[in-house]
């Protein structure tokens, strides 16, 4: 009998709960760091996040460690840089980030930097480049959506050329990641629904992936059904909003090692044009690319169907997996106008005159490998008309 390959990777510590701030000063002990820099954005400053962090680390140390409080929303290869300076010039011995996923990517892109001696990520662009462990890292995300703190990817502008680059390797991931409910007491409701949908999307093409494996099957299926039953109340329950954290960590471990598809890598083109909000286009466009890819994953669309609380065990497989379409399009639909926000491209300032560049730019993403079927440029055409 013929056996399918597959590799699973998960070198990280998970530290998720009440208190589990508390643990970074004995975990920085055994990475051997006593100067850390901590990395962030002006939201968690200004959200108080940042403060309650340092509160729970005492008399420590590393509690006065470098700060560098301006990641941009977007972040850039320049951005990138300028920290990496600030880490040298300061003799930092190790990176701890508090943020989404742009904070904790360029986070990634810094270690990068700073462990291996480049000058620019362009000197390292691609898949597996990093030959060695990278200095000590802890991520601390304060969004339910990237799953950021979990995976083997960085996703960077590159500024000369506008274009999203993906970093991959397994040096990439952090040493810990710190899951702690302080994180997003603050979170407001359109980030929830943003980031929930974006690890929605993160967690179902990493299903019908053509990497996928038992591993990471079992991780999306769990991210599914915690993402859908909490995404909701997570507007209004404490509980549900940390379990979306967890939903998140689930998909990321998911797509970290069966990777993302046709959605993600039009979001990524759109996103480096227009610099939105990169889980509102990923849930927007994500009924779209599920139909595209129908019928070669239809069997796939069976099994995720139950998960979005459909009775439809006597319907014939072809209207199941249309069914199952429908459904996650009712489902990220009903999500974005609780929140009030715009469920069309053109409501989102999206040109039509843009799609052939966004198109071009699709195809050069790294995702578009692993869709289950070949796509070419008139596909994405007609999934950006059909999402218009």
């Amino acid at each position: 009998m013929k056996t399918n390959f597959y590799e699973f990777n998960l070198k990280i510590k998970i530290i998720s709960g009440e208190n589990s701030y508390e643990k970074i000063p004995e975990n920085l002990k055994k990475l051997n760091s006593k100067n850390p820099l901590f990395i962030t954005d002006q939201g968690i400053i200004k959200a108080g996040i940042f403060k309650k962090l340092q509160s729970s680390l005492g008399s420590t140390e590393i509690k006065n460690g470098v700060l560098f409080s301006d990641v941009p929303p977007d972040s850039s290869f320049k951005t990138v840089e300028k920290i990496a300076d600030i880490y040298k010039r300061n003799n930092c011995d190790s990176i701890i980030a508090i943020g989404g996923g742009s904070v904790i990517d360029t986070a990634k892109g810094v270690n990068i930097l700073v462990s291996c001696n480049y000058n620019s990520l362009r000197e390292i662009e691609g898949a597996d480049m990093i030959k060695s462990r990278l200095n000590p890292f802890i991520a601390i995300p304060t969004t339910s959506g990237t799953g950021s703190e979990i995976t083997s990817v960085a996703v960077i502008t590159d500024d000369k050329t506008n274009i999203k680059k993906a970093f991959s390797s397994e040096f990439l991931l952090p040493d810990c990641a710190i899951l702690d409910p302080r994180s997003i007491e603050t979170l407001p409701d359109k980030l929830i629904i943003t980031t929930g949908l974006d690890a929605l999307s993160h967690a179902i093409e990493s299903f019908i992936s053509i990497q996928k494996n038992p591993v990471s099957d079992g991780f999306a299926v769990m991210a599914i059904k915690t993402i859908v039953n909490n995404l909701e109340k997570g507007l209004r329950d404490k509980k549900a909003k940390f379990n979306l954290l967890n939903g998140s960590l689930f998909a990321g471990l998911a797509f970290s090692n069966s990777m993302v598809s046709i959605v993600h890598s039009i979001a990524h083109a759109i996103g480096g044009i227009y610099h939105l909000h990169h889980g509102h286009i990923v849930g927007l466009l994500l009924p779209y690319g599920l139909e595209y890819n129908k019928d070669v994953s239809k069997d796939d669309y069976l099994i995720l169907s139950d998960y979005f609380h459909n009775n439809t065990a006597n319907i014939k497989t072809i209207e199941k997996a249309d069914n199952f379409i429908t459904e996650v399009k009712n489902f990220t639909e009903r999500m974005f106008l609780k929140v009030n926000l715009p469920i069309r491209l053109k409501e989102l300032g999206i040109k039509k005159d843009s799609f052939d560049n966004i198109t071009d730019k699709a195809l050069l993403d790294g995702s578009i490998i692993f869709n289950p079927k070949p796509v070419y440029k008139e596909d994405i055409i007609k999934i950006l008309e059909k999402a218009y």
